[in-house]
């Protein structure tokens, strides 16, 4: 690249129609990427990543049990058998072992976050997003501050990571049950053992970078999606409320500084290059960043330009 020249990285758009992308055509039998993915943990923008290297002939299936009343597991299970072999990526807030749901062999990655900022955006998403049915299950949650929702006992608000890691399934706004030093060892050694690659929302392109190299992605370009509006900055939550919150999160806050160390022997194992390969890898997806938030600008320009020129018509 020359002095000066703008590099915007040649990176192939697919259109998902739903939650899945699927074309069933004759392909021979691969390894199935399961991404287990945890609440508020940046898994939106990592999913698209996923879904930019499915194989030709193979699909991606969103399978995310966060409501109560979910039926979307029973509506996996009844696929036909031809259609879940040619899922490449299965993804979504479920309980751990779909692989058994599956045929052939298969490889689990998942990202993990700081407990404190989970619960956080959690609640400013839930406050910010009124006409999902999972919601309408908090009675006035409009009334409810962020200190009334960490002490709710809600599973989302209290170890969640911990608990559906430890094999403890439950959705995000059941009550949760008491999570033992015993889970926390359950959920250390899954991490440990059941999993090829374990992220840091934190450290989500140190994180990409070793899954980069473990996956043998091509491009992990990417631009941040879902992110939490109108949600305060973590340093400006009361200290009554963060006291709240990490009580309530202690075993997570543990789990998540283990998860930490896991990564970072990963970056060991990683070599010398890994912080020559960061910062190349940083300086691209700022332009690619970029490049992104003009195409979007100029897509929402066009549609208003469309929508005046039919009224006008």
């Amino acid at each position: 690249m020359h002095e000066g020249e703008v590099f915007v990285p040649d990176i192939e758009e697919y259109t998902i129609i739903g939650d899945t992308r699927l074309r069933y055509d004759t392909v021979p039998c691969m390894r199935r990427l399961i991404f287990f993915h945890l609440a508020k943990t940046g898994g939106i923008t990592l999913r698209r990543i996923a879904e930019r290297h499915l194989p030709e002939g193979y699909a991606f299936y969103n399978l995310s049990l966060n409501q109560a009343d979910s039926k979307e597991l029973e509506e996996f299970r009844a696929l036909p058998e031809t259609k879940k072999e040619k899922i490449a990526v299965l993804a979504g807030h479920m309980p751990f072992g779909m692989d058994k749901e599956l045929s052939g062999p298969s490889d689990y990655i998942t990202m993990l976050r700081n407990p404190l900022d989970i619960v956080v955006s959690e609640y400013y998403y839930l406050h910010n997003s009124p006409l999902k049915d999972w919601h309408r299950a908090i009675a006035d949650f409009k009334a409810m501050s962020l200190g009334d929702f960490a002490r709710s006992g809600f599973n989302i608000t209290t170890n969640h990571q911990t608990r559906v890691l430890a094999r403890i399934w439950s959705t995000f706004l059941e009550r949760s049950v008491p999570v033992d030093e015993a889970a926390f060892s359950r959920a250390k050694e899954s991490l440990r053992r059941d999993f090829l690659c374990v992220g840091i929302t934190e450290r989500f392109d140190e994180s990409l970078l070793v899954m980069k190299r473990r996956l043998g992605w091509r491009s992990i370009y990417y631009f941040r999606e879902n992110k939490t509006p109108g949600r305060r900055p973590t340093k400006s939550i009361a200290p009554g409320d963060r006291d709240a919150i990490l009580e309530r999160n202690h075993i997570d806050l543990a789990l998540w500084k283990f998860a930490n160390e896991l990564l970072d022997k990963e970056i060991e194992d990683y070599g010398p290059n890994f912080m020559r390969d960061l910062r190349h890898f940083q300086r691209r997806n700022f332009w690619y960043q970029k490049a992104r938030r003009v195409a979007l600008l100029a897509r929402g320009l066009m549609f208003r330009l469309k929508k005046l020129t039919h009224l006008h018509a």
